[in-house]
């Protein structure tokens, strides 16, 4: 269950994290293509120079060419390219050879001096970074879009056609993942982010897609091997899920959530 769900875990924390510094320090997320199309947009904050970025992203950039150098020299010495599992090991020998020795212990005031001199070394100028982070902390404000019935269902079809786009069956981890992603690209101003989220969840489930395995696999359990709820011990719990002979939906919490597709 805890594999099913990490993407969807880790997107959950996403949308937290740009609400908590959108509400605490006034920074609007913007999304930056990917270098690569069949990855997702990448979403950083407003107004701050790629240059930085590209800085301070240097430790993946060496990673990524010390790989590509260790996979041709697999491919020299075996005569064909390595397999992905063996891009793993070269990625993860990659890693390991061009990880720099740690630096002393520093304090948070030491450790904000060095980001700033190196971010003055890459714009040029302290004064540069001065203004960049006035632009990043004060952006042109822009009207939020209105969270309605109709924009539910827009975003709705915008899931699916995601689902769609990547995969020929899903479950409900990678709805709510996808469910997530679309907020966050709405720059909604909702304090109750995992209500909507759940409500576009349901919506694409229920009435956009149709299940392929059933649920229901006819056995009933004794009243010992059931929860005060009636639902199976055999199950994970979960405060919405529906004791087995129910409906043959299963809950957001079940293990054995059905591979469903589109209507």
């Amino acid at each position: 269950m805890l594999f099913k769900a990490t993407v969807a875990a880790s997107e959950t924390y996403n949308t937290a994290l740009e609400q908590h510094l959108r509400d605490s320090l006034g920074v609007r997320f913007a999304e930056r293509a990917a270098g690569d199309t069949k990855l997702r947009p990448v979403r950083e904050i407003d107004g701050v120079d790629p240059a930085l970025n590209r800085r301070w992203s240097a430790r993946r950039a060496s990673i990524e060419s010390r790989r590509g150098e260790l996979a041709g020299q697999f491919q020299r010495d075996h005569g064909r390219p390595p397999t992905p599992v063996e891009m793993l090991h070269l990625a993860q020998q990659a890693t390991l050879e061009t990880r720099n020795a740690k630096h002393e212990p520093r304090t948070l005031t030491e450790q904000r001096s060095s980001w700033r001199n190196e971010a003055a070394q890459v714009l040029s100028g302290p004064q540069a970074v001065d203004a960049m982070v006035e632009t990043a902390l004060h952006p042109t404000k822009r009207a939020g879009e209105r969270i309605d019935t109709a924009w539910v269902a827009a975003a709705a079809d915008r899931v699916l056609a995601a689902m769609e786009a990547h995969r020929s069956t899903w479950q409900i981890w990678h709805v709510r993942a996808e469910a997530q992603r679309q907020i966050r690209a709405a720059n909604l101003t909702t304090n109750k982010p995992e209500q909507l989220v759940d409500l576009l969840v349901a919506e694409v489930l229920n009435t956009r897609s149709i299940q392929l395995t059933s649920t229901d696999d006819t056995i009933v359990e004794p009243v010992p091997l059931r929860r005060s709820d009636g639902s199976s011990v055999y199950t994970v719990a979960a405060p919405t899920s529906t004791p087995r002979g129910g409906s043959s939906t299963p809950s957001s919490g079940s293990s054995t959530r059905p591979d469903i597709t589109t209507v």
